[in-house]
């Protein structure tokens, strides 16, 4: 397997982590609705943290984070300005746990 898919149905990305026999590439998809459109940007921040430090502390160097598909929640100019602070906010997250 050259990719491994951790679909948004797996809220806790550790746990599936945990049970991999050894580090593989990952896509991490995060669930849109709760993680990006209805939540706070201190909660969209420490969700993507909270993927970033379990990759480290399980081994992965070679992964990607993206959101699921997106439904109009909020109004197609609102989901897609949320869309692109959660670019922003994933980055930094990212940055500060490296």
């Amino acid at each position: 397997i050259s990719l491994f898919d951790f679909g948004v149905t797996m809220e806790s990305k550790e746990e599936g982590i945990k049970g991999l026999n050894r580090p593989q590439t990952l896509e991490l998809r995060v669930f849109a609705k709760p993680h990006i459109q209805e939540a706070d940007e201190a909660s969209q921040k420490a969700y993507v943290r909270s993927i970033v430090e379990a990759c480290a502390r399980h081994g992965v160097e070679k992964y990607v984070i993206r959101t699921s598909g997106m439904s109009t929640l909020l109004g197609g100019e609102k989901d897609i300005e949320k869309l692109e602070r959660w670019v922003h906010l994933a980055r930094e997250a990212q940055a500060e746990a490296s």
